[in-house]
């Protein structure tokens, strides 16, 4: 018996731009690395921002409560009864008075009546508390 086999050895082209699963692996932890040191900086970036913000929060505050307490006419937007009654004693020996107040005086003072209730405009001046969170 005499059998002849003919066959040809078809080569196939590598196919261009495919990849392995471990080149994509690898790629992808590349990219998360990346994405990672990117993330890290800005994070460190965000909390030197933040530190300096509350460092100048702090240094505000302290502003604020020496000049409150150097600066008769510094946030000084109350008129009290015990200043009605420093304005009354004023206008009885003829020295200049302030009472009443102008239009545009009574859109920077507030007026404190005895029994009122200040928290309407505690909204407008000043935040009832602050919070910081991290």
């Amino acid at each position: 018996m005499d059998a002849r086999l003919q066959y040809e050895v078809v080569t196939i082209a590598p196919i261009v731009d495919v990849h392995g699963a471990d080149d994509v692996a690898l790629a992808m932890a590349h990219d998360m690395q990346r994405s990672r040191v990117i993330l890290d900086t800005a994070m460190g970036v965000a909390r030197k921002v933040l530190g300096f913000m509350v460092i100048g929060v702090l240094f505000g505050a302290q502003d604020y409560h020496d000049r409150y307490l150097s600066d008769l006419s510094f946030d000084n937007r109350y008129v009290t009864e015990y200043f009605r009654r420093l304005d009354a004693r004023r206008r009885r020996r003829g020295a200049g008075h302030l009472l009443p107040l102008r239009s545009a005086e009574r859109l920077q003072l507030i007026e404190v009546r005895p029994g009122t209730d200040l928290d309407h405009h505690q909204d407008t001046c000043c935040p009832k508390e602050l919070s910081l969170s991290m």
